[in-house]
């Protein structure tokens, strides 16, 4: 008997089909499977068994899924197959620490995907502050991933911000001074009425950075001592 793999795609994808029918549905062949998975109906007790599938496209669309449980998400970070890993890296629910699994991949590709996964992770505040010292780690152990982290942790602590003055990659650099440029220049202390410049750098540390090799730290130095000063003869403290 022939197969009607359309109307099978569409069942499996259709609201309301029970999970014992996606299960049997799923049992018929890759094709039908990989629409099981991507469904956005599908029940996480399927998606753990999908994660098992001998089909890296069905795997892949699992890793993908947004209903998907981080412990299964957890285990396809050590999958074999590079179409997996990359879609993992765009499942936004991703925990910090599979990152840091990830980040140790030899493919390049997957540091790419970890790159820009991190970047979104910065971006919309789903790094808590219980995950600083990993992000201090991840810095420390994997310097291509510096640079993302000095242009997006919000909450940056102010000795990184200052040893990364002097980091051998100039978009480290460069990031740590356009924050001081971009952020509010100050604020009002909780305690009193004075001001302060947003998470300040100290004036010696960027001084030397008036005479970096690349020209946009040249610069950008050049702006944000501009701004301390002026603040200074001002009467403006720098400190609370």
């Amino acid at each position: 008997m022939t197969l009607d793999l359309t109307a099978l795609k569409r069942e499996a994808r259709r609201k309301g089909t029970p999970p014992e029918r996606l299960l049997e549905l799923a049992g018929i062949g890759p094709v039908i499977a990989r629409a099981v998975a991507a469904s956005k109906y599908v029940v996480p007790e399927i998606l753990v068994q999908l994660a098992e599938s001998e089909d890296w496209v069905t795997r892949a669309r699992v890793a993908h899924h947004r209903r998907t449980p981080l412990e299964t998400l957890e285990k396809l970070a050590q999958d074999g197959e590079g179409g997996v890993l990359r879609n993992l890296l765009q499942n936004d629910r991703l925990p910090l620490c599979t990152l840091s699994t990830l980040a140790a991949h030899p493919n390049e590709l997957v540091h790419e995907g970890v790159d820009r996964a991190l970047a979104r992770a910065l971006l919309r505040g789903r790094i808590a502050e219980e995950d600083a010292q990993t992000l201090r780690e991840l810095a420390g152990e994997y310097p291509y991933l510096r640079p993302v982290i000095a242009r997006y942790w919000r909450q940056i602590p102010p000795d990184l911000a200052v040893q990364w003055l002097s980091d051998p990659d100039g978009r480290v650099r460069n990031a740590i001074l356009r924050r001081q440029t971009r952020t509010r220049p100050i604020y009002r202390c909780r305690r009193g009425s004075s001001h302060q410049l947003a998470q300040p750098l100290p004036l010696e540390a960027v001084l030397p950075l008036l005479n970096d090799e690349k020209a946009d730290i040249r610069e950008l130095a050049a702006q944000v001592i501009a701004r301390m000063t002026q603040l200074i003869d001002n009467g403006v403290s720098m400190r609370c």
